[in-house]
């Protein structure tokens, strides 16, 4: 009985501690409290939860101790949260997990600045509370839109949390902020853990670094392994590895690449992804070639292309083209401009790599030569940067081409049953390299007689030598008793040099009846060159037993090498000529015909035998050379009958200055350096071929002395000699900035330039006395400028180092004179002439752009001493007016003192609220303080729009450009990148500084939901604008309000460049002095010309026409500067009479013409009426006389002015009545006005009606 109670009464005990045991061991807590929302309360409050185990929360009580609620059946798990809200859908929509309180329990109503809350189990037993607002609880009073919150979730002290995490752990997230590092190009960069800033309100340490983002320029390893993206790098990693990101080969720039990152403590990564923005500093190296060598054949020529140079570039800029920095000593370079015309290259001429590529540049040897490295020039190479540092060499070699000889067609005519032997004049032959005549080939063979060489018969291909042929081995018979004329037979040949053969040729064969044919019988003559020529009776040396001589004629069938005879036919007379400076055998063949043409030949051989030629000197004329520069004059001379290398320049018979010499290498070349001399040297010079000496030639040598200087003006004259420049007086140097005029004489004999040694600039006038000693010497130096208060300073260096004031003993008798200031110095290093302006202080700009609400950003400041003197002392830099909830903080300090013109940064830094309004607004100011002076700078915050332009195209594409000629589409594309619609958007295009203007075109607003976009067009005229630039700036901005009411702006700017044509002219105003002509018939027409193209226009014309009025006028010959001038523009004036026109109205044409292309066509009206009608009245009399009087008085005003040209025919004062219309009335004028009026209320109606409207859509909101 006693050992039942006992197990009895454990039983109850175990029983009771199983129903206590849950309470007991329970761990809900009251994780995060919103007391005081950004809104409407108590609907946006709520309540969150935690717990540690799994519980059935049926039966709690949560309380303020007014209102309690109690929970329905409801289960929250291990490590999960549950949200109460007093009213859900206004504060966490879309969230799970979530009990709404405020219908049960309304008078759950937590104070924003002091109340408790308590939560109890089902037995009443507190779990949790937590009490707020007094000095002692767990938390302070929380701000709009923080929230009450534990520091991690179910445990820690509360604490008053700006980043409110309903359903999510309540560590507050790390922040970090966006970095800059730098590295040299192909340089890696090591990047360290502690380079990534880590900033934890919990205390927490940096457990790692997330990489959000890759680079896309350069390669981002970790331990030599590729970085993937949003792979974690922790502190330990760090520890053992190394993160190295390298810039690709030969790349760099600014902002070179990017890595976004977070940073992480042991709970949680930062909200933010921040930037590390890598810059890779360039490391310039000029780009390289290498020298050409090339082989061509004779009489070709060279396209060159881009695989004629080569081209190398460690930076990898691209290849822009080559110079030609030395144009071809043999043959010629030339260039295919667009116009397809051939020009030839010049020294210094750029060839574009697409021009080269397009084969525009082609090198021609000289017809019919070649050689081994014929010919050569030079060349550099060039990117968009910088020119090659070498010289490179293309080197042509000529191949030598043989060229076919050349022949004709022959027609010789037999007589019947006669045979003809063939010689070598039969076939003709020239060959452009004079080879030698080889042979003949037959290509057809005659068909009707006998053709046979060495009494064999031809065949096709046959291969007969002239020799042979010399030899009389070639005959031709005919076929017994036939004949024929013309053609009888023919057969076809070509001439060979042993190389190559000709075109085939002819010789056709006549063959005339029998008859006895006269002939010649001359003997071979001799003549000597140059010599007496030779006369023949032809008569006395022929013979024909049928025909006496008076019936006989005479030709020249053929004559070889008439070059060195010439021979010709009178009559009966043969006359024989010996060519000038030629000799050696001319064989003359010669035929004699009688009255029945059967002709008789006869080959006269001449002879002419060389006598020797006195060699000629070309006449030479008057040489340049310049002063200590070696020259060489090669002399060239004519001697028909020696080679070049045979012929020498006779010293002895010579007059040579003693600085010019016989070359001993070239016999007729003189070489030499001449020195200064202000008259021409005389040279005399006589060559000899070895047996005979030509007559003097004689010239002048005219020598050039360097030039002093080509940046300044001076007073040295050019020719000016040693004497005048042992002590040249009162030495002069000027240019725009300023001038030197030293006060005692200098020798200026050893100054050979003084470019590199002299400066003037603004301000600043410099002498290198160490290089130029001998202008070390005192002088007036004077610089064009106006000063008010100037102070001289004095440089010890040559237009460097520190500036100090002159001494009054250095700079002397000082005086401003209009616009020159001009001083006395004893000597020369740097002057510098400066406004005495006081010590002050100026401060950049402050400007946080584009920052995202929550994020802490820095932003560099610059203080600079504005004065040029003296020295700012005791600096001080404060912050005044910026609210607290930015945090905002000097980063560095101010040295003690700034120099003149020194500058000094300081950071600041602070972080943005999550709730900041959009917009560009101000925070407070810096204040910075000195001895001297104090100067204060608002500092500005402009924060991230969501709206964003993605894309702008000009008439169609990204880079298109304006159009002057017709109307220009301009397609924005606006995305809404926010989590909430917008309404309301609205797009405004600007064209700035359009002549001192800016274009605008605003589009129709629209509404864009979250994540869309919206493509929107607009158009710009600029036709009739005066568009003075090639670039402008095209801004676009962007306005919108979402549906929380917060509102965003974006500006967004693009360059857009001006499509110009070369010649273009525009009309930019056409009217009419008067109008409207009544009585007097002439007005003055002006009409406005602006030069709009690139090309300065000489060939203007415009022209004024209408054919009813029989205006037909043109001004021709205006001329125009390009558009960049300031004299781009003109004006031309036309008298127009309309003298007999009809009343009506009327439109003048006006059309401007530039090399007679029409370019721009203006219309301007004019309206003729009738003279004013007379009639005899008196009631009217009044009114006419105000009406008449206002034209006369208008019409006296423009005479004043010398606008109206001719003179107002009088109108009579009496008995004259106005006929006026409608329009001139005042019932016209009455109505106009009532009418302006009524739409001016009706503006203002909807105005206000859509303003109502608004306000009613927001308080519904």
């Amino acid at each position: 009985m006693k050992t039942t109670r006992k197990k009895l009464s454990l039983m109850i005990l175990l029983f009771g501690l199983l129903v206590l045991l849950p309470a007991v061991i329970a761990e809900v807590k009251i994780n995060e409290v919103m007391v005081n929302a950004p809104g409407r309360l108590p609907d946006l409050q709520w309540v969150e939860l935690y717990s540690t185990t799994t519980e059935n929360l049926e039966g709690w009580i949560l309380t303020d101790g007014e209102d309690p609620f109690v929970l329905p059946r409801v289960k929250i798990v291990a490590g999960t949260y549950l949200l109460l809200a007093y009213d859900s859908s206004a504060s966490l929509p879309r969230m799970r997990n979530v009990l709404e309180y405020g219908q049960a329990a309304p008078q759950l109503f937590l104070g924003s600045d002091q109340d408790e809350l308590k939560l109890s189990d089902a037995q009443g037993r507190v779990q949790s509370d937590v009490v707020y607002g007094r000095e002692g609880d767990d938390s302070s009073a929380p701000l709009k839109g923080n929230s009450i919150a534990r520091v991690h979730d179910g445990v820690s002290e509360f604490i008053v949390s700006a980043e409110p995490t309903p359903g999510t752990a309540n560590n507050r997230k790390p922040h970090s902020r966006d970095l800059r590092l730098s590295t040299e190009e192909n340089v890696p960069l090591v990047i360290q853990e502690n380079v990534f800033v880590f900033e934890d309100e919990d205390g927490d340490t940096l457990q790692g670094i997330i990489i959000t983002r890759l680079p896309t320029e350069g390669r981002l390893m970790f331990n030599n392994v590729p970085v993937q993206q949003n792979q974690v790098i922790s502190g330990r990693d760090f520890s053992v590895g190394k993160l190295v990101f390298t810039p690709d080969r030969n790349e760099f720039g600014i902002s070179y690449a990017t890595i976004q990152f977070r940073v992480s403590d042991r709970y949680a990564a930062s909200s933010e992804q921040y930037t590390l923005i890598l810059d890779v500093n360039s490391v310039s190296s000029a780009p390289t070639s290498e020298n050409v060598a090339l082989v061509i054949n004779e009489d070709s020529f060279h396209r060159f292309g881009e695989d004629d140079f080569t081209y190398s570039d460690e930076d990898g800029d691209s290849f822009q083209g080559i110079v030609i920095t030395d144009t071809p000593n043999r043959g010629v370079l030339r260039y295919r401009e667009e116009s397809g015309m051939i020009q030839d290259v010049n020294s210094g001429q750029q060839v574009s790599v697409t021009d080269v590529t397009d084969g525009k540049l082609i090198f021609i040897p000289f017809d019919n030569e070649f050689g081994e490295e014929y010919g050569t020039f030079e060349f550099a190479v060039f990117n968009a940067n910088e020119l090659s540092e070498e010289r490179y060499t293309v080197t042509i070699s000529v191949l030598s081409v043989n060229d076919a000889p050349t022949t004709g067609n022959k027609t010789i005519t037999i007589q019947e049953d006669r045979q003809y032997v063939f010689t070598q004049v039969d076939f003709a032959y020239e060959d452009l390299e004079l080879d030698a005549f080889d042979s003949i080939t037959i290509t057809r063979k005659e068909f009707a007689g006998a053709l046979r060489f060495d009494e064999s018969d031809i065949d096709n291909g046959d291969v007969i030598p002239v020799s042979e042929i010399q030899a009389g081995k070639l005959v031709y018979t005919p076929a017994p008793d036939e004949f024929k004329v013309p053609h009888y037979d023919s057969f076809a040949f070509t001439v060979s040099d042993g190389l190559d053969q000709s075109a085939p040729a002819t010789v056709q064969i006549d063959v005339e009846a029998d008859r006895d044919s006269p002939s010649l019988n001359i003997d071979d003559q001799t003549m000597e060159e140059d010599g007496q020529p030779t006369i023949i009776d032809l008569w006395a040396v022929s013979s024909d037993s049928d025909t006496v001589d008076e019936q006989l004629s005479f030709s020249i069938v053929e004559q070889t090498n008439t070059e060195v005879v010439s021979c010709r036919i009178e009559e009966h007379t043969l006359t024989c000529t010996p060519q000038p400076n030629r000799s050696g055998e001319s064989r003359v063949t010669l035929e004699v015909r009688d009255d029945s043409t059967i002709a008789g030949l006869d080959i006269l051989t001449i002879t002419v035998r060389e006598v020797n030629d006195v060699p000629s000197i070309v006449p030479i004329g008057t040489l340049q050379a310049a002063e200590n520069v070696a020259v060489s004059y090669d002399i060239v001379v004519n001697d028909v009958d020696s080679m070049q290398s045979s012929l020498f320049i006779v010293a002895s018979n010579s007059a040579l200055p003693n600085w010019l010499s016989v070359d001993q290498i070239n016999p007729l070349r003189l070489q030499g350096i001449p020195p200064r001399s202000a008259t021409p040297f005389s040279v005399r010079v006589v060559v000899s071929d070895g047996q005979d000496i030509s007559a003097p030639e004689e010239f002048e040598i005219l020598v050039q002395s360097d030039p002093l200087t080509t940046r300044f003006e001076t007073n040295v004259p050019t020719d000016a000699t040693e004497q005048q420049l042992a002590a040249f007086p009162q030495f002069m140097l000027r240019n725009a900035f300023g001038r030197i005029v030293f006060t005692q004489p200098i020798d200026l004999r050893t100054v050979r330039t003084i470019d590199a040694d002299v400066a003037i600039t603004e301000g600043v006038i410099a002498v290198d006395s160490t290089d130029l000693p001998q202008l070390n010497a005192p002088a007036r130096v004077t610089v064009f400028k106006q000063f008010t208060h100037p102070v001289i300073q004095r440089s010890i260096g040559f237009n460097s180092g520190m500036f100090e004031r002159c001494p009054a003993t250095v700079c002397r008798n000082a005086v401003q004179q209009g616009n020159e200031f001009s001083f006395d110095v004893a000597g020369f290093s740097t002057y510098r002439v400066v406004e005495d302006i006081p010590a002050g202080l100026s401060i950049s700009e402050i400007l946080f752009s584009n920052v995202i609400p929550g994020q802490s950003v820095n932003v560099t400041i610059t203080v600079r001493n504005s004065g040029t003197l003296d020295s700012v002392q005791n600096l001080s830099a404060v912050l005044e007016n910026v609210p607290a909830q930015y945090h905002a903080q000097l980063q560095g300090t101010l040295p003690a003192s700034l120099a003149p013109g020194e500058q000094a940064t300081l950071q600041l830094g602070l972080t943005v609220p999550l709730n900041e309004r959009s917009g560009r607004h101000s925070l407070g100011s810096l204040v910075v303080r000195s001895a001297q002076a104090t100067v204060t700078k608002t500092i500005e915050l402009s924060t991230q729009s969501f709206l964003v332009v993605e894309n702008v195209e000009v008439d169609g594409k990204e880079s298109g450009e304006l159009s002057l000629a017709e109307p220009t589409e301009v397609e924005i594309t606006i995305q809404n990148e926010y989590t909430e619609d917008m309404e309301d958007v609205t797009l405004t295009v600007e064209l700035l500084d359009v002549d001192d203007n800016d274009l605008e075109e605003e589009a129709d607003s629209f509404d864009l939901n979250n994540g869309d976009d919206e493509t929107v067009t607009v158009e710009f005229d600029l036709s009739h604008e005066d568009v003075d630039k090639n670039e402008y700036t095209l801004r676009i901005t962007v306005e919108g309000e979402a549906e929380d009411g917060t509102e965003h702006e974006t500006v967004f700017e693009k360059t857009v460049r001006v499509d110009r044509e070369k010649h273009n002219v525009m009309i930019t105003n056409a009217d009419l002095v008067t109008p409207t002509v009544e009585c007097q018939r002439q007005t003055k027409l002006r009409v406005d010309l602006k030069n709009i193209g690139t090309e300065d226009e000489d060939e203007v014309e415009v022209r004024v026409k209408n054919t009813p009025l029989r205006i037909e006028q043109k001004q021709e010959g205006l001329e125009l500067d390009d558009y960049s001038s300031s004299r781009n523009d003109d004006t031309a004036e036309f008298t127009i009479d309309v003298e007999n026109a009809r009343a009506g109205k009327y439109d003048l044409t006006v059309e401007v013409y530039v090399n007679g292309k029409l370019k721009d066509t203006e219309t301007v009206p004019i309206t003729v009426k009738e003279c004013l009608s007379t009639q005899t009245t008196t009631q009217r009399q009044p009114a006419q006389y105000s009406a008449d009087g206002l034209v006369q008085e208008i019409q006296r005003g423009l005479q004043e002015r010398g606008q109206l040209q001719q003179r107002v025919a009088p109108v009579q004062q009496e008995n004259v009545v106005v006929s006026s219309s409608f329009r001139d009335s005042q019932v016209y004028l009455g109505l106009l006005i009532t009418m302006m009026v009524l739409i001016f209320i009706a503006v203002v109606l909807a105005l206000v009606t859509l303003t109502l409207s608004r306000k009613r859509r927001m308080r519904k909101r």
